[in-house]
Order: structure tokens, then sequence, then C-alpha cells
């Protein structure tokens, strides 16, 4: 940007000074100040729209009075525990407070020692019943995903949350690989018939032509077979899913009461997390993952308003009308073609 402008000054302003140059920049909200090393984060238009999207269908489907089933997988370690504590200040070493019948206080481990990963599913009420799964991990790799497959994860949906939810309930769940495992992998083997001398956007078309016979995922199929509605949460947007709210509850729970730091006690503490988050915390939690709903948009009209939006006046107040239908029918096919990417 500052060759940019540095250009510029010489082409177009070499009849003016510097001074009348900096003002115009200052003007327009120009400024000349260090380089930071703090990006900006700015949501790309569509991603707000696919979550936008996504939370009209929550609605629809709360109005409709659905159940709706928020799943996810969390872990936590054998070491997990506070990073502060109260401690005695006038104890200086391990002999004075033996002597002084007194404790040095916890002390957290050198590791984090073995993992546990943690499956589970809850509506706006509690965690469903008896769809709980608890198992130490295997291997010791930074990505707690590693532990879980689409065998596994399947065969928990089937017998344990599919048979404790009611029909016509909506389960909404995280985009991870291994829950949408495809029915039939998509064929790459060779000598696929195909005219000779095929252009390339003739080859993309036959390819079209057979790809959405290789799009329907296992744990849709059985879902469907038990009238059950699945909604994956839109790209990016995994703060929508309350039960993230839940599992931070949960480990803080977990970091409190951990005294022990061994495997076998680590289960019992676990389950008893579980029974401290209670329906109202559920409800709470649900609640708020929707505030981001869109809400009403209200337009206030000056003078100096644009044609696109339609106004009357009486007795010196403005009344907005409705958008136009050319405005309404745009709008309904991009919320259509979002729907039918989604589905």
């Amino acid at each position: 940007m500052t060759q940019v402008l540095l250009t510029l000054l010489r082409k177009t302003w070499s009849d003016r000074d510097r001074e009348s140059f900096w003002n115009l920049l200052k003007e327009i909200c120009f400024q000349f100040e260090k380089k930071g090393n703090k990006a900006l984060l700015i949501e790309r238009s569509d991603i707000i729209v696919m979550g936008h999207l996504y939370l009209r269908k929550i609605r629809k489907y709360s109005e409709e009075d659905r159940e709706i089933i928020y799943l996810d997988e969390t872990w936590v370690n054998e070491g997990h525990t506070t990073s502060k504590s109260w401690h005695d200040s006038n104890i200086k070493s391990s002999k004075q407070a033996m002597l002084e019948g007194l404790s040095t206080g916890l002390k957290r481990l050198t590791g984090r020692g073995p993992r546990f990963v943690i499956l589970s599913a809850g509506s706006n009420q509690e965690f469903v019943e008896n769809a709980r799964l608890v198992y130490p991990a295997k291997k010791n790799t930074g990505d707690y995903h590693d532990e879980m497959d689409s065998r596994r994860f399947e065969e928990w949906f089937k017998s344990q949350l599919l048979l404790n939810i009611k029909e016509d309930s909506v389960v909404v769940m995280n985009n991870e690989s291994y829950y949408s495992r495809k029915q039939e992998k998509i064929p790459i083997s060779s000598r696929i018939e195909y005219p000779e001398k095929s252009l390339k956007i003739e080859l993309i078309k036959i390819v079209d032509s057979v790809w959405s016979k290789y799009t329907t995922y296992e744990v849709d199929k059985m879902a469907k077979e038990k009238n059950i509605i699945l909604r994956r949460l839109p790209r990016y947007h995994c703060k929508l899913n309350p039960i993230e709210l839940v599992w931070s509850q949960l480990k803080r729970y977990i970091a409190v009461h951990n005294i022990s730091f061994h495997v076998k006690e680590m289960q019992s503490l676990i389950e008893k997390a579980f029974e401290v988050i209670a329906t109202d915390n559920w409800a709470s939690y649900c609640q708020h993952v929707q505030k981001d709903d869109v809400e009403p948009l209200l337009i206030k009209l000056t003078s100096s308003s644009s044609s696109g939006t339609q106004s009357s006046q009486s007795g010196g107040e403005e009344t907005l009308t409705e958008p136009g239908p050319s405005n309404q029918q745009h709008f309904e096919e991009v919320c259509e073609l979002s729907d039918s990417d989604n589905d």
C-alpha cells in the first residue's frame, strides 16, 4: 500500500505539497502507523450465510416440536487438573509441614498421563440415556481424533444413540471424516469407457453423471431407516454445537475434583461429572448458541437514502414497505440453493 501511495504521489501530486496530500489521506481514513503482527479475521459472506441458514433450520425444527440431539466427542487426560490452587505460604518445607501436621499441597503430574476419549449426545434437557461411550486411548498422539474411526462411531450411533431417541428427532453433528463414511467409494479404476479424443469438459460431465450415486453416507442411511433427520453443522461453525459448552463444564468439574491421578478412579470421576450437568445447563447452552439467529432488518431512512427501499411519509413519520418481489425472489433462490447443497 505504501508503494502504491508513493507512485500516486509522484504521478498525480507532483504539483501539490506533502501536507495537502497528507490531509487528504486522513480525510479518507488512512493512517500511517507501525505494522502489527495481529491479523484481523473477517468472516466470509458465504460462511455467514451458511450459519444463518442452519439456524433457520434449527428454529423450524423447534417450532415443529422435534427433539434436537447434539452429539460430539472430546477427551480428558489422567492428569487433568487446575493450574492454580490455594497454598499455605507459611509452609516452607515438607519437614515443617510434617512437624505441624499440615500438607505442602497437591502437586501436578510431570506429564498429562493416559487419555480418555468421551463420546455422547444430548438435547436441551439432558444427555441421551445409555448413549455414553468412554474408553482409554491407545495411541499417544497429539490428536485424539486418531482414536476414533468410522467403525467405532457407526457401532455407537446404531446401538446406543438411535435406540434411545424418539422418531422424528433431529441429530446434529460436526463434519468429521469418520462421521461421513460413504456407503460405496467412488470407483477410481482404469479402463472406464469414454469417447476417444474427448475434451476435458466432456470427461467432467461423465464424472458428474455418476457422482451422485456415491455421495450417500452410512450414518445417513441408518438415520433414515429410523425416521431421524441428520443435520451436519456448516463448515467453521462448531460454536453452534451447544455440547461444546457442556464439555467445558464437564472438564472444569474433573479438573477441580481430580486429586488421585489414577486411571481406575478417572473413569468414575468422569461418570460423576456427567451427573453434575443439569437440565438447566443444557437449556441455557442450547439457547446461547441460537442467539446468532437472524434478527429483523431495520433500516433508518434519511433524506440521503437510496431508491432501493421504498418509503412513505405521513405526518413527519416514515414507514418501511416490504422488499420488492425481485429481492424476495433472489433471497428464496439463494436459500433453496444452499439447502440443496446441505441436503
